[in-house]
């Protein structure tokens, strides 16, 4: 009942990722991997309700949306659950959250050992494919996390859930990808289901749109990625002899890249000269190996891209195919810098002339400490929910939209340049969620950009004929492969006469963390403990009074533990309806046991043991 809301082609990927081992699930953007993993991670909560779920999204913006998405689905099934973020320096309710959403680079230090993996039953990696990509620093967090869970004891693990539109860039990396995380990849292969998929997420027309080009124009762009790719080597060689990015001479190099990178992107998307005078725009610094190509660019007369002549020919085109309010355009550039200018220009443009009076421009980057040029998680959320409003509805942006960002109502995109790789061009164009969508790639003839265009279209086409016969199964084992421990075990220390031995079949497996004797006597209860609330609105000493007088309950108390980290569950409370509502933290269970059980059982002294139990419960009393 509770998949009853699923399209039937997202119901068979639910209960397929719910068998035994890891999965990675494959459907395009927009055709509901997201409602997927909500469906496993219920079954995730309901199997192992003493472990959180952690769901990883490589964007700060990406984290927030995931976040109010799952937030809502709860809510509509009437289930109260704590959620928690840990992303871009914010930290919310980490002690007590049933599923945390959080960057992998945030998450990376609670979720890389075998403490913080064995607190979870569920890891969830949005946009999986990044576990195969690098960054300038090195290997991405998702690569560094899944060598952590590969060096885990396999029944500490969590199960792993990847999602993605496309895993990989070749066969060989897809074949990687999926032994690097001990994964099954999963995707819709019968024909009457994939019919239902191909009508629920329309796809958008590819559009190649030739631009002419001044051969001064041309032959800056070339020296300029001539200079990028001399710089790019020099790069990797100092990175291969283990110089630490903060030396001088690895910030000349990469400062040099963004200078250049910056100046680039500015000449193929915007203006220069005279122009961008006009217009109020400061012109980024011209590296000196630059100058000649500069100085012949500056006399050949033109001073407006013939790139942004074609965005504005076609946005006035387009612009007619949809009533007003409804049209939407994102348009992706390469630098921050670029993303930011080209919203000024669209703004002067508008303002300027008649015709474009109805743009309305907004520019979306990403979060970054490091660079000025970027935007808080609260400026993000603003910027999309005013585009999806149609505040605004035109919105420049780098990479940070092409993943994953829910805007259904987008009927155009445009790229400024080709996609690098498959994945680009696949998620760029997964932002056009409209009927009638179109996805437009700006090509410039002389340098051949048409024929890349064409050969992403035949990587994407062979990679998908791939996957329809890829038939790897890996089966891991993880949590998981246990029986689901759906009854916790009663709280040992509460009847301290009898004799457990059941408790400690896994004898092998504890470590003791601390042995003391205690004087119940010389005990005090804060009066914090005291005026603790629990799910069933009683206090701590009521439900004290309560168990004295019905001894026989005992055994329906929840078993609870004390950690830290992510894994901290202090107070934390079952959302599910069920007996077990009482939920005790460390202190409060601590303070019940020695203050009302122990002098009842007539006993003035406790020896108490802290064990770790690797098998289940980290620590118990």
């Amino acid at each position: 009942s509770a998949m009853s809301h699923l399209r039937k082609y997202q119901d068979v990927l639910a209960r397929a990722a719910q068998e035994p081992g890891n999965h990675v699930v494959v459907l395009p953007t927009g055709a509901g991997k997201t409602l997927v993993s909500f469906e496993v991670i219920f079954v995730a909560l309901l199997r192992h309700p003493e472990k959180i779920v952690v769901f990883l999204a490589p964007t700060i913006l990406l984290v927030n949306q995931q976040h109010q998405e799952f937030d809502m689905e709860a809510k509509r099934r009437h289930l109260d659950f704590q959620l928690g973020i840990l992303a871009g320096g914010k930290r919310y309710n980490l002690g007590r959250c049933h599923v945390l959403f959080a960057t992998p680079a945030a998450a990376s230090e609670q979720v890389c050992s075998v403490a913080g993996l064995s607190s979870v039953s569920l890891l969830v990696m949005d946009e999986v494919h990044h576990a195969q990509s690098k960054k300038d620093t090195g290997r991405h967090p998702y690569a560094q996390i899944a060598a952590a869970y590969a060096s885990a004891p396999r029944f500490a693990r969590p199960k792993l859930l990847g999602l993605t539109a496309s895993p990989a860039e070749t066969q060989e990396q897809t074949m990687r990808l999926l032994e690097q995380l001990q994964a099954k990849l999963i995707q819709i292969k019968d024909v009457h289901l994939q019919q239902e998929l191909s009508e629920a997420v329309p796809k958008a027309q590819l559009l190649t749109r030739e631009v002419p080009c001044r051969r001064e124009f041309c032959d800056f762009l070339r020296e300029a990625e001539g200079q990028l790719r001399q710089l790019q080597r020099k790069l990797s060689q100092l990175q291969l002899s283990g110089l630490s990015p903060e030396a001088d001479a690895f910030l000349a190099v990469t400062q040099r890249l963004k200078q250049i990178k910056d100046l680039s992107a500015r000449v193929r998307c915007l203006c220069w000269g005279e122009t961008a005078n006009i217009m109020g725009l400061p012109m980024p610094a011209v590296d000196a190996c630059l100058s000649q190509a500069w100085e012949k660019l500056g006399s050949s007369g033109a001073e407006v891209s013939p790139f942004f002549e074609s965005l504005l020919e076609l946005l006035g085109v387009h612009v007619h195919g949809a009533p007003l309010h409804q049209f939407r355009c994102i348009v992706f550039v390469e630098t921050r810098s670029a993303a930011t200018t080209m919203t000024q220009m669209l703004k002067f443009v508008a303002v300027s002339e008649r015709t474009f009076a109805w743009i309305s421009p907004v520019c979306l980057l990403g979060h970054c400490k490091t660079n000025a040029e970027s935007m808080t998680m609260a400026q993000q959320n603003e910027i999309l929910r005013n585009f999806r409003e149609g505040k605004t509805n035109v919105m420049v942006a780098t990479s940070v939209a092409e993943e994953g960002i829910d805007i259904p109502c987008c009927n155009l995109v445009v790229r400024m340049e080709p996609a690098h790789t498959v994945i680009q061009f696949v998620q760029a164009r997964g932002r056009a969620r409209y009927k009638t969508s179109h996805y437009v790639i700006m090509c410039c003839e002389d340098f051949g950009e048409t024929a890349v265009v064409s050969q992403l279209v035949q990587r994407e086409t062979a990679m998908q004929r791939f996957l329809d016969d890829l038939e790897v199964c890996h089966v891991a084992e993880n949590c998981w492969s246990t029986p689901s421990a759906r009854e916790p075990e009663p709280l040992l220390a509460l009847e301290p006469r009898s004799n457990h031995s059941e408790h400690l079949m896994f004898e092998s497996e504890q470590e003791l963390l601390e042995d003391l004797e205690v004087n119940i006597d010389e005990l005090v209860p804060t009066q914090a403990t005291v005026k603790k609330t629990f799910t069933d609105g009683r206090s701590l000493l009521q439900t004290m009074v309560h168990l004295v007088q019905h001894p026989e309950e005992f055994r329906r108390l929840p078993p609870m533990r004390a950690a830290s980290g992510i894994s901290c569950l202090l107070g934390r409370r079952s959302p599910f309806q069920s007996e077990r509502q009482v939920w005790f933290s460390a202190d409060n269970r601590r303070c019940f046991v020695l203050k009302v059980v122990a002098p009842l059982c007539q006993i003035s002294t406790l020896r108490i043991l802290r064990v770790n139990w690797t098998n289940e419960f980290d620590a118990k009393l």
